[in-house]
């Protein structure tokens, strides 16, 4: 509506009078004609598609060079076809971005008042009900179960599949004899099924977009029930939510710690502008953060987009925050590929679908999590699905508060070392009212109103993530207790100094040099990547001499541990580490290449000029300004 309305102010004018009414529109898919309805209307201008209950409003519709161009902004594709008013046809193609590479195209025709979707004689069954349904996919991987949902009256036939990764939208067809035939058009997907009634057992082929066919089959099933999409993805514990950075759509980085610190309940979603279901979700978590956000909830939409290009993908998501009206934030988080997306978001185990969607306590730790969406098209089963959200988030936000006592002694006890810049920071605790309050000073000239002035500044905690000042540095608690982490900068730390009084000494580290050797080999990893830290500051200062070999850290599954040592070798400057810097750059994990970028131009390794080049032209800008950065520190 949004798109019709901006058409309209901005005076588009109306369609010629040919191009009113309704349309048998064809997409060409592999598969033979898919059919949709086309309704064009002459004012504003304005033009629906429609798939059996679905009204699916074009948000930009135009005549351009006397070419009909019908647009979704927020799916980055268009319909664009020359009308033939002697022979009532339009004749054209359907694009659309699916990837970085060349865009999706179909051929597109329509013909004014063409007739039934599928034509279709008297049907040989009832195929109304529930299904179980089983498509086989075209490579390796084994049978994905699903869910027929079909309602018929007389040939007419509508539904649609739900699968464990969301569902097939709304569908619409008929039951010609034997013969079912099912279609769907929405500006983003272009499904088409075409099936044999045999013996009350359905087989036969769908098809999506351009792709090949793949073979499916249903018997009807009443109680037929999809595995439990609330343990469908399993989550690495390993990796602390608060460390994971990414950058909004002005290109300015947050750590998802940030949205811990007023939070009593946080959702995140990890979805797509190019993604239906996405949208159906994103629809639905506006209305529960309308309802709730007052009690403390906060969402926060991860976007993997199609393009990896910063400003083409943030422009896709921000159509998608004005198409419904969206007050959360959205970050991008790198690209649409299943594998490379993984990486970008390590907390998960495997990505199986978009959008996935988890929840979290306040103090970060996982409550809950949730595999694809079944949008509106499923009837029953989105109505479901949406208590079960809402019911989630209630529990959250009823949950106790967590006691901040044990985290603000630790806190309060000494002073905090700013690594490498020296500034020392101290921090006091006061109770009230049954609360923890906390308020540190600091010879940081950045908190200071004027030169010389230390006064004291609020500090918030919630959980392992401690916020200097109400919009100041955001760090994570290491669980060795002797640091405060910067999400932002692996080389960046806050120490320990205690007593409060006692003069400061060398820099303290977060691991001794007595017991760096011993956690260097620690199963933890946040303890591994802290003894790594302390290893190369200790030897910076001379305080540890022992031989430090990164290669088997590079090889660790943990990516915040890859991170860390990458640091490390351009703090070292151990040109050892050249070949595995240039392989671990082209990773998902934007934290991991910003690293690579820093380590290979403090190295000024020559031989990774073309890298540089590349990760100068990287999705995320923080990688890109230290590629940047590590360029110009080359040799000429």
């Amino acid at each position: 509506m949004l798109g019709l309305l901006l058409t309209a102010l901005a005076g588009a004018p109306d369609l010629p009078r040919d191009y009113a009414g309704s349309w048998r529109a064809v997409l060409a898919s592999p598969g033979g004609e898919l059919p949709f309805e086309l309704v064009l209307g002459e004012s504003a201008p304005c033009a629906t598609i429609v798939n059996g209950a679905e009204r699916v409003e074009v948000p930009e519709v135009a005549l351009v060079d006397g070419q009909l161009e019908l647009r979704f902004p927020h799916y980055d594709s268009a319909i664009r076809a020359r009308l033939d008013a002697a022979q009532g046809t339009l004749a054209g193609a359907w694009e659309k971005q699916t990837s970085a590479d060349a865009p999706l195209r179909l051929e597109f025709s329509a013909r004014r008042d063409g007739g039934p979707r599928f034509p279709a004689g008297k049907p040989a069954a009832e195929v109304g009900g529930r299904w179980r349904a089983r498509f086989a996919s075209q490579s390796a991987d084994a049978a994905a179960d699903a869910i027929g949902l079909f309602e018929q009256q007389g040939t007419r036939v509508t539904g649609t599949f739900l699968t464990r990764t969301g569902d097939h939208r709304y569908l619409a067809g008929s039951l010609d004899g034997e013969r079912l035939r099912l279609s769907c058009f929405d500006g983003a997907h272009a499904f088409l099924f075409d099936a044999r009634l045999t013996e009350g057992k359905l087989a036969g082929q769908f098809w999506s977009g351009g792709g090949a066919g793949q073979a499916w089959s249903a018997e009807r099933d009443p109680e037929a029930r999809l595995a439990d999409p609330w343990q469908a993805t399993q989550a690495d514990t390993r990796i602390p939510l608060e460390l994971l950075v990414y950058p909004d759509l002005d290109g300015v980085p947050h750590a998802l710690g940030e949205y811990l610190l007023d939070a009593r309940a946080l959702v995140l979603v990890l979805m797509g502008s190019w993604c239906p279901n996405c949208h159906d979700e994103l629809r639905d978590l506006a209305e529960l953060d309308r309802r709730h956000r007052a009690r403390g909830l906060r969402i926060v939409g991860l976007a993997f987009e199609h393009k990896g290009e910063f400003a083409r993908d943030a422009a896709q998501v921000r159509r998608a925050r004005e198409r419904h009206g969206l007050e959360f934030p959205l970050l991008l988080a790198g690209a649409s590929d299943k594998r490379r997306a993984r990486e970008a978001f390590p907390l998960l185990t495997e990505l199986v679908a978009f959008p996935t969607t988890l929840f979290v306590r306040r103090d970060g730790t996982l409550r809950a999590l949730h595999t694809g969406y079944a949008g509106p098209g499923t009837g029953a089963e989105h109505e479901r699905q949406r208590a079960e959200f809402e019911a989630r988030i209630v529990e959250l936000l009823d949950a106790p508060d967590a006691d901040d006592r044990p985290q603000a002694q630790h806190l309060s006890s000494g002073r905090w070392l700013d690594q490498p810049n020296g500034f020392l920071t101290t921090i006091f605790a006061t109770r009230l009212d049954g609360k923890t309050l906390l308020k540190f000073q600091s010879d940081d000239p950045a908190f200071d109103d004027q030169p010389g002035m230390r006064r004291m500044h609020d500090l918030t905690v919630r959980g392992r993530s401690v916020r200097f000042g109400t919009d100041g540095p955001l760090y994570w608690s290491s669980p060795l207790g002797r640091a405060l982490l910067d999400p932002f900068d692996a080389g960046h730390r806050l120490g320990a100094e205690l007593p409060n009084n006692a003069p400061v000494p060398e820099p303290e580290l977060p691991v001794p040099p007595a017991q760096i050797a011993q956690l260097l080999a620690s199963p933890d990893p946040r303890q591994a990547g802290e003894a790594l830290y302390s290893a190369a500051r200790a030897r910076q200062h001379g305080t540890w001499r022992e031989p430090l070999a990164l290669a088997p850290f590079f090889a660790q599954g943990d990516v915040l541990l890859r991170t860390q040592a990458a640091w490390c070798a351009g703090e070292l400057h151990d040109a050892t580490a050249v070949p595995a810097l240039i392989e671990l750059a082209t990773h998902g994990f934007a934290p991991l290449r910003r690293e690579c970028a820093r380590a290979l131009g403090r190295l000024r390794a020559e031989t990774a000029r073309a890298v540089l080049e590349q990760l100068a032209r990287d999705f995320d800008p923080s990688v890109r300004a230290q590629a940047v950065t590590a360029l110009a520190r080359l040799p000429k």
